[in-house]
């Protein structure tokens, strides 16, 4: 078997991030979204976010294979990512109200993105997985940045509520992104 042929990629997530990195590096893809319950998956992980991101984005994969299994072969890429800070799990905010609150606390201590990804071969059945942790540490976000990045509404998707490739934040050079692989 020739193991330089190249499988399609199947990404198995509704993320605007992920699929812009994936097209601005030219890679061709489809998109299936995987239909789970993200809060039913291992509720008691939530306290070891890099755990939990993990276990969501076995989740993820678990389902896509019972969709994609049998199929012509295919490479399966899932991830799940959490935000933590001061020790807290922050999902997605509920509203403008907490997405501020979000971003204001950030200056006092540094948000950590837990990700876990999993890649899932269909031709051989190969699964590899693992997690990142990033650590952002935030200046004071002024009060009309705060505006501008909730009226986008791209916050208001996203884990922790900010987006660390925000054009906002890399204008104003009010982050600092330091990766810890684990």
């Amino acid at each position: 078997m020739n193991s330089n042929i190249c499988l399609p990629l199947v990404l198995g997530s509704s993320s605007r991030s992920r699929k812009k990195i994936l097209e601005e590096h030219n890679i061709k893809f489809t998109v299936l979204k995987p239909a789970i319950d993200e809060q039913a998956v291992a509720p008691h992980l939530r306290n070891s976010p890099s755990e939990y991101a993990l276990a969501v984005a076995q989740a993820k994969m678990d389902y896509l294979i019972s969709k994609i299994d049998g199929q012509s072969p295919c490479i399966i890429v899932a991830s799940d990512q959490v935000t933590s800070w001061n020790g807290q799990v922050r999902e997605k905010p509920i509203d403008t109200d907490e997405c501020r609150s979000f971003l204001k606390d950030y200056a006092t201590a540094p948000a950590e993105t837990h990700s876990g990804v999993v890649v899932y071969n269909t031709q051989n059945s190969k699964r590899e997985f693992g997690t990142d942790v990033a650590l952002q540490h935030f200046k004071p976000i002024p009060e009309n940045i705060i505006d501008i990045l909730i009226d986008k509404g791209l916050v208001m998707e996203c884990c922790g509520g900010f987006m660390i490739d925000d054009g906002t934040f890399n204008h104003l050079h009010i982050r600092d992104h330091v990766s810890i692989s684990r």
